[in-house]
């Protein structure tokens, strides 16, 4: 055989194997576990899902709804997820204690110029004001977390004295019932809850949007533990891949509506209700300057032993590796 022959062949064996190693790709995703919560701050990986970016990643991934972001870091830890989506708060006090967490890619981003989260109470009630809410209680839905330190923020900065106010847990879900029986005087509550009772409270204001001066800041984003992404660098790249393709598409306006009928599938909230505020913006790339004054108000509180670099927490804080 000659050495033209023996090329042709071993070209044609190498595209025949490259083609059913596609093949192979393509038949047999990647399956992965996605921990979110029932909110719009968690809709980036649904976005993923329902639009096909996670399968054009060649990612199967299956989405559990938790009562909460806080409620995915033992899901990673036991090995019951394999990603999912948690607030910066808890992704930071979790790096000062020790927990091989990582951000793997930026998500939901709080501003002034779309908010998604209100502190409320009722219309017909008394409160009005950060003053007023000295003695009172107000609901959160993690206690020593990133929303819990937001509202102490708030309302410091607006006149009121975040020590002599009460906070109790409470699931998001179950907060407005037990604000019309008086159980609690406050809530903060976000998207799409607010808008379908609306009509019945009043805000009082914006905690979310103080934290970093009305500057994007981010309220959610997805983790994986150290050992995960070290033991699949393949997987990670492919996620993020999908991931914000994921936040370029949601952050087109263009998308909005059908956006809207995503996240009403997992919040079970009517779709015309979530289509009624601005979608949420997502990060479309990783950047420590995001996450840092969440960081740094969580350290004032003492939420937080200290302060540290945002950086700390990202595993695909360059390009080189995601």
């Amino acid at each position: 055989m000659n050495l033209k022959r023996r090329s042709l062949l071993a070209l044609t064996g190498s595209l025949a194997a490259a083609s059913l190693t596609r093949l192979v790709y393509a038949q047999t995703p990647t399956k992965l576990r996605y921990g979110m919560a029932p909110d719009e701050n968690s809709a980036l990986a649904a976005y993923a899902v329902a639009k096909g970016f996670f399968a054009k990643s060649g990612l199967d991934v299956s989405l559990t709804v938790l009562n909460s972001g806080g409620a995915v870091t033992p899901g990673l830890i036991g090995g019951t997820l394999d990603f999912g989506v948690t607030n910066s708060g808890s992704m930071a006090q979790a790096h000062l204690r020790g927990v091989p967490l990582q951000l793997m890619t930026c998500g939901s981003l709080y501003s002034s110029a779309s908010p998604s989260a209100y502190l409320v109470a009722l219309k017909t009630g008394p409160i009005k004001t950060a003053k007023d809410l000295r003695g009172r209680t107000v609901a959160v839905s993690s206690l020593h977390e990133f929303a819990h330190c937001s509202v102490l923020n708030w309302i410091d900065r607006n006149g009121g004295d975040s020590k002599s106010v009460n906070f109790i847990e409470m699931p998001m879900a179950s907060t407005i019932a037990a604000l019309q029986t008086g159980h609690i005087d406050a809530i903060d509550l976000i998207e799409p809850l607010y808008t379908r009772n609306k009509n019945d409270l009043t805000s009082l204001g914006n905690p979310f949007a103080a934290v970093a001066d009305g500057k994007p800041v981010q309220i959610f984003g997805t983790v994986v533990t150290k050992t995960f992404a070290d033991a699949n660098p393949d997987v990670i790249k492919r996620a993020v891949v999908a991931m914000r393709a994921a936040a370029h598409w949601a952050n087109d306006a263009r998308n909005h509506s059908e956006a809207a009928a995503i996240i009403s599938g997992y919040t079970k909230v009517d779709a015309a209700a979530v289509d009624a505020y601005p979608r949420e913006r997502f990060a479309e790339s990783n950047d420590p300057a995001y996450v840092q004054p969440v960081i740094d108000m969580m350290a004032k509180y003492d939420f937080l032993s200290r302060s540290f670099p945002a950086s700390e927490l990202f595993a695909c804080s360059s390009s080189a590796r995601c």
